[in-house]
């Protein structure tokens, strides 16, 4: 019977072989008293003395042989963390220098509108009001761009307070509407919905889920567990809420794919790939795949807009610096044809 019991215990064990430390402890320990105790029933039929018997086989082996595999069993564990350490090093690693690239790409652009707006403040202020002075008093009947860049100068004298004013309520607003519940709900919506910086609002997101996920199931965490944490590291909060979402519809017997197919906030390829690894029983692997392929288009994507940005930028100020200079000159050389 004692051996029947062993053996009944040495299946359970084996068909869930990844459970906890203690439990794989339990079956080397199973195993190993089973085919001592053969050994005995052995010698014991063989004559031998059964306290001797159980000294060789029993006592002194087994002691042993679990420290043995209880340490093969903590290498293991200390295995699978390393690699999974390494994993999430790597990618927020990556995403250090992604963000390093970025803030370095932008900071020519940034520089460069600073001191253009500097200098057309300068220009709206000082300069163009000298001329105006000069133009009065010739009585010369000026050009319609230069009376359109008198009225802006005129304005610009005289509303800059309540400009001001208005500059620092909207930013209170922004402050204030932002922290509460509809605020960042509405402002991450609006994120997502943003001319170019839309697309690299969702492919963050995208990207963001796919490797955190990979980080929680080569931890081991249940899909429950994984969805809920993943859900936490989203940056954008819209996205971020409606993952979190999905744990209650995962409990409720619903699969991933198709719960992130009725959510509506990942790519579609994102979704069918989570459907297919789901459907495989090859979902790390799966994610682990799709989370390159993000990485590198959020990556393109990103490029594609700095670049876009600096001629944008470059023509914007062009065009404020060619109208003032044309609407100065165009009134210059009204005034020596009025002469």
């Amino acid at each position: 019977p004692v051996r029947k019991g062993l053996r009944r215990r040495t299946s359970v064990r084996r068909r869930s072989p990844s459970g906890s430390v203690s439990q794989e402890m339990t079956y080397y320990l199973s195993v190993s008293l089973f085919h001592r105790l053969h050994a005995v029933d052995v010698r014991g039929q063989q004559g031998a003395a059964l306290d001797k018997v159980f000294e060789e086989h029993l006592l002194v082996g087994v002691v042993h042989e679990v420290a043995d595999n209880a340490h093969a069993v903590d290498r293991r564990r200390a295995g699978e963390r390393d690699v999974v350490a390494v994993g999430a090093a790597a990618h927020h690693g990556g995403r250090l220098d992604f963000h390093i690239k970025v803030r370095g790409a932008l900071a020519y652009p940034i520089f460069v509108l600073v001191i253009a707006v500097i200098v057309v403040i300068i220009l709206m202020v000082k300069v163009v009001p000298t001329f105006t002075v000069i133009f009065e008093e010739q009585g010369a009947q000026l050009p319609l761009p230069t009376r359109m860049l008198i009225g802006i100068s005129h304005f610009f004298q005289r509303a800059w307070p309540i400009l001001l004013i208005i500059g620092i309520a909207l930013f209170v607003f922004y402050k204030v509407y932002g922290n509460t519940e509809t605020g960042r709900l509405k402002f991450a919506q609006i994120a997502r919905k943003l001319p170019v910086l839309g697309e690299i609002n969702i492919l963050n997101s995208a990207s963001q889920f796919a490797n955190t996920m990979t980080s929680m199931l080569s931890a081991g965490l249940p899909i429950t567990k994984s969805v809920s944490i993943t859900a936490k590291v989203i940056d954008n909060y819209y996205v971020s809420q409606e993952i979190g979402k999905l744990s209650g519809k995962l409990e409720e017997g619903h699969t991933l794919g198709a719960s992130m197919r009725e959510c509506g906030v990942m790519p579609d390829i994102l979704t069918a790939m989570v459907a297919v690894g789901e459907e495989t029983g090859e979902m790390e692997e799966t994610l682990r795949t799709i989370a390159g392929y993000y990485d590198s288009e959020l990556m393109m994507a990103t490029d594609s807009a700095i670049k876009k940005l600096e001629p944008a930028l470059l023509v914007g100020l062009a065009g404020v610096a060619g109208f003032i200079v044309i609407a100065i000159y165009m009134a210059m050389f009204s005034m020596y044809a009025g002469m």
